[in-house]
């Protein structure tokens, strides 16, 4: 959860899955944002929900780096 006062409210969650079947380790993270008030809110839909959704991509890209799967570029599912 985000602290008292941050300009928006969320849940975020992190995961690692092992597939059996091809020995590959996915990761996830899954956001769930919200802005606090409607100021924000104006501006998370005029643009600040693509920087935020670039912030979470350019994290998995990191983690992808730091164990040699670089090669492998994220993808994104919005639900």
């Amino acid at each position: 959860m985000t602290p008292e006062g941050h300009i928006f409210a969320a849940f975020i969650t992190f995961s690692a899955d092992d597939d059996d079947t091809d020995g590959k380790t996915s990761a996830q993270i899954q956001a769930l944002v919200r802005a606090n008030d409607p100021l924000y809110e104006l501006t998370f839909r005029l643009g600040g929900g693509r920087v935020e959704d670039m912030f979470w991509m350019n994290t998995l890209r990191n983690l992808a780096a730091h164990f040699g799967a670089s090669a492998t570029p994220p993808a994104r599912q919005r639900a």
